[in-house]
């Protein structure tokens, strides 16, 4: 399928963090924003569904990463989950007609610990903790990297939202780079064939995320929005904040204790919202590379790459397995062999010397990540 790819730069919103609203005004099912930290990204998501869930009856999931950290959203019974949207309801009572003061403040919003232990000891529930409303079922948080159990389910057919947080893992890992994989699973799951609204939010960690790639996003610049059309229409539409846009918020951290010690101790990429790619300048591929030649496509547990060598025998670039070739398909393990990939052995010693000649550049960390794996060798090497 063919994808368009359109690029904007919205307008700064006049407030103190981020809004959300240029990315709802262009209806797309699947919503998402880079940023730097403590801007914002995840409040908006969670206060509409919310809202929606008090008003209008809907329900909704909020997805992390694993299981460890749906269990410290559901402590003292979602103490943590809910602070930052209650704390709003008692600032601003009269918003949203109090509706949001009075659910949350009046009522009893909590995250019910009790059933969570339940639903950890069996393999027969929905595998997170429920969210509860006075007394109402308003949601579940559920872990991506448990979604084999996850597809097992069926989820309320009131679900509107999936509120993805996080979705860039702080490592790349034979892990992160099936992330599209398990989020289609988790969606599919949840949404069948019922239309809904993903919101997607992380960190500004690495331009060449596996996650970014696969939404077709991942040249994305500072302070630019991509969509992403496909046959039906806008899909995606993708954000990455631009932190000189909120001087005030940035002045108030800055000058915060947290914020003071992470610029003493070199450690505030997070709150610059910058890119930190683990390739180093000489590992990137180019915007034009020299003629070359094909040597292999390397197969393993991750997928296939493409090797391929300059006519000058300077350089090895490393691609995503984009051709349709039969032949010089090898692998180095003898389980991934199939009609048309040929165990070669030989090849893992004369790969290596390659990479560890610094000849190597790859067109992403996660096409790194695949190129060593398959080698069957760590990224230290």
């Amino acid at each position: 399928m063919e994808y368009k790819i359109k690029t904007i730069r919205p307008r700064p919103s006049n407030g103190l963090f981020y809004s959300w609203s240029k990315a709802d005004s262009y209806e797309t099912p699947i919503r998402g924003a880079v940023g730097k930290r403590g801007i914002g990204k995840t409040f908006t998501p969670f206060k509409t569904a919310m809202l929606s869930s008090i008003e209008k009856g809907t329900s909704f999931i909020y997805v992390v990463e694993n299981k460890e950290q749906v269990k410290t959203l559901a402590q003292d019974k979602g103490v943590k989950f809910f602070e930052a949207l209650k704390q709003y309801a008692e600032e601003n009572p009269k918003t949203h007609k109090g509706a949001l003061y009075k659910a949350l403040i009046e009522g009893n919003g909590q995250v019910d610990e009790d059933e969570l232990e339940d639903i950890f000891d069996t393999t027969t529930q929905i595998k997170g903790g429920t969210i509860r409303l006075n007394n109402k079922n308003i949601g579940y948080i559920i872990a991506w990297d448990d979604f084999a159990n996850i597809k097992r389910n069926n989820f309320p057919k009131t679900t509107k939202y999936i509120l993805i947080d996080e979705f860039m893992p702080e490592i790349v890992d034979k892990n992160s780079l099936l992330i599209g994989r398990k989020i289609v699973s988790l969606v599919q799951s949840i949404a069948r064939t019922r239309n809904i609204i993903i919101y997607l939010m992380s960190n500004a960690l690495r331009r060449t995320d596996p996650l970014l790639e696969k939404l077709r996003v991942s040249n994305i610049q500072l302070g630019e929005a991509k969509i992403v059309y496909d046959k039906y229409g806008a899909l995606v539409y993708m954000e990455y904040i631009d932190p000189s846009n909120y001087p005030e918020l940035n002045k108030i951290q800055d000058s915060s204790v947290a914020g003071r010690l992470a610029t003493l101790l070199g450690e505030d990429n997070l709150d610059k919202n910058i890119f930190t790619d683990e390739l180093t300048q000489s590992e990137i591929i180019k915007d034009e590379t020299k003629p070359c030649t094909l040597i292999c496509c390397l197969h393993g547990p991750l997928g296939s790459v493409r090797v391929s060598m300059s006519k000058d025998h300077k350089e090895v670039y490393i691609f995503e397995d984009y051709g349709q070739n039969t032949k010089k398909r090898f692998c180095i393990d003898i389980k991934y062999t199939s009609p048309f990939v040929i165990y070669a052995p030989d090849y893992k010693n004369y790969l290596i010397n390659l990479y560890r000649s610094g000849m190597c550049k790859f067109q992403s960390t996660a096409i790194k990540t695949i190129f060593l794996e398959n080698l069957n060798i760590k990224k230290a090497l």
